[in-house]
């Protein structure tokens, strides 16, 4: 199981950090306001992606650690902040 979750979190950032040197790149450029609107749509839905395998592997972190050692209150609180965090972040992307 962590050898999956550490390859499958490589093959989520590695496009992630490509698509932010672009997104760099591009900035760097003469824009209009209309392509700058993009570039940052871009960017804010990259960092939110980053930060949602982020917080995945945080996660996949508790599950490791040992259980009998954590307040079952505080592992319910992490997942109950995680899936919060998911939602409002697809309800952000949904609305841009």
């Amino acid at each position: 199981k962590d050898k999956f979750l550490a390859n499958v979190s490589h093959d989520l950032k590695t496009p992630i950090w490509g698509t932010n040197f672009f997104i760099s790149a591009l900035e760097k450029t003469e824009l209009t306001t209309v392509q700058k609107e993009y570039i940052a749509t871009i960017k804010d839905s990259n960092n939110h992606v980053y930060r949602l395998v982020e917080d995945l592997l945080d996660v996949s972190k508790i599950e490791r650690t040992s259980l009998a050692n954590l307040d079952k209150y505080k592992v319910a609180f992490s997942f109950s902040l995680f899936w919060i965090r998911l939602s409002m972040e697809l309800r952000q992307l949904k609305i841009k």
